[in-house]
């Protein structure tokens, strides 16, 4: 084993100066202000339409009305197309992040969780799965 190379470590950059790694220093990110205003939440509208995230920089107190906290599932698009053909030509990825371990806010209501009781979770009586009451 060379050395250097343990740990997770990457290889030593060639001599001369001639590297093709990627500078992390050169990379853009979003400012982040740790002290910015807390931004209040709500996963649907008064009228019950879906509502566009808070940006994922951002400090914010989610109220579940119906649609899950953007801090255990987020999309990489806030508009999913309607159709694949619209979603290949768009040439945009379209992934989920999930996060269900990830931190509340202290100020959020803890996640709501059905009990069954003794009978257990809905199972589907063909495959056995799960169902989301």
């Amino acid at each position: 084993k060379a050395p250097g190379m343990g740990m997770g470590m990457a290889p030593p950059a060639p001599p001369g100066g001639n590297s093709q790694r990627i500078d992390p220093a050169q990379i853009p990110r979003p400012p982040h202000d740790p002290h910015s205003e807390v931004v209040q939440y709500d996963s649907r509208s008064q009228q019950g339409s879906a509502v566009h995230p808070p940006a994922a920089t951002s400090s914010f107190v989610a109220k579940d009305l119906g649609s899950c906290s953007p801090r255990y599932m987020r999309s990489t698009m806030s508009t999913i197309p309607n159709s694949g053909d619209l979603l290949s030509s768009s040439g945009m990825p379209l992934t989920i992040i999930v996060q269900p371990l990830a931190m509340p806010h202290p100020e959020e209501e803890p996640i709501q969780v059905v009990d069954n009781g003794d009978v257990g979770p809905v199972r589907c009586g063909r495959c056995k799965a799960y169902m989301n009451p």
